[in-house]
């Protein structure tokens, strides 16, 4: 699509997209960060494919493969702990922790994503002695 128009299949499209002026300032603006469309189509494609195959989910969920750092919500000592994405949405997201927390405990993200709210336990399972995956939902 560009300015509100169908274009055609991808294909016959890209070769247009170089010339577009919106398509110019974000890959400037995102200079070495810059993924080339074709590259984020192969990842959607991915993820959409991951999606479809999950039924019972209401929300789309992004891979996410990332460590990030979170505290537990009432623990007044704020021990820092690491875990790594599995996924998101915007409603929750999807660990694997080291530590075992249990179904309604709330932890707070510190560093790794922007997320702004506690997020509470919905489900754990067990992969390990020290490894968990763990399902949790924005409140």
């Amino acid at each position: 699509m560009c300015e509100g128009e169908v274009q055609g299949k991808f294909a016959q499209k890209y070769k247009n997209c170089g010339k577009c002026d919106f398509y110019n300032t974000v890959k400037k603006e995102e200079g070495k960060d810059f993924i080339p469309t074709a590259i984020l189509f192969k990842r959607l494609e991915k993820d959409m494919l991951t999606v479809r195959n999950i039924k019972s989910r209401e929300e789309f969920r992004c891979n996410s493969h990332q460590i990030i750092e979170y505290v537990l919500k009432h623990d007044t000592d704020e021990q820092i702990f690491k875990a790594v994405t599995v996924n998101l949405s915007a409603n929750g997201l999807c660990l694997y922790v080291f530590n075992s927390l249990n179904k309604g405990q709330e932890i707070i993200i510190k560093s790794g994503l922007r997320v702004n709210k506690p997020a509470s336990v919905q489900w754990r399972k067990k992969l390990d002695d020290d490894l968990y995956k763990i399902g949790l939902m924005f409140v």
